[in-house]
């Protein structure tokens, strides 16, 4: 999933909601 990112803002998005869904 995190290599798809494009932007480092939409990576340490992502990264975000994964560990909020946990």
């Amino acid at each position: 999933m995190l290599m798809q990112c494009g932007s480092l803002i939409l990576c340490l998005e992502i990264s975000v909601i994964s560990l909020v869904r946990q």
